[in-house]
């Protein structure tokens, strides 16, 4: 795409505390985003997406029924699908929200990190410029997800080089 998004930024926002969800509402649109639906579980979240195509869908981890991180990989593979910032409580799930299609996770109570990864987000969008916005992305992403093919087939058994 040249010259930038044509359509709004858009977002969904969800989280089950309704008072932390007003509020990440509120830092999305400082940010130039205009939140289309505030929903308060997983679910409800990926019921939304293919209605509404948002730009993103801001959530948090800590979900009832459906954590946030499972909810990554299923929104990441939706037609349309939306950039996914994920707000984390504990910092150890950051590696595997980001290889699951994450890309940020924040942690809680950072807010000037997350409006930095908006403001960030935001600016790709409009100038069509798309960049990791986690500063913390590991170039060798692939080299990771094949030696995490490897160790699984190492567990189960299987030998790669066995179709070659």
């Amino acid at each position: 795409m040249t010259g930038g998004r044509t359509r709004p930024l858009t977002a969904i926002v969800c989280d089950s505390d309704p008072l932390r969800r007003v509020a990440l509402a509120d830092r999305a649109t400082s940010a130039g985003f205009e939140v289309q639906h505030l929903v308060d579980n997983g679910p409800h979240a990926l019921d939304m997406v293919p209605f509404s195509q948002p730009s993103l869908l801001l959530m948090v981890q800590e979900l009832i029924g459906m954590s946030g991180l499972e909810v990554v990989p299923i929104a990441r593979r939706m037609d349309g699908a939306p950039d996914v910032i994920l707000i984390a409580s504990d910092e150890s799930i950051a590696e595997q929200a980001r290889d699951e299609g994450a890309i940020a996770v924040v942690r809680h109570g950072d807010d000037d990190r997350l409006d930095v990864v908006l403001a960030d987000l935001a600016e790709q969008f409009r100038t069509g410029e798309r960049r990791g916005i986690d500063r913390r992305e590991r170039p060798d992403r692939r080299v990771k997800q094949e030696w995490n093919k490897v160790t699984m087939e190492r567990r189960s058994g299987v030998d790669r080089r066995a179709g070659d």
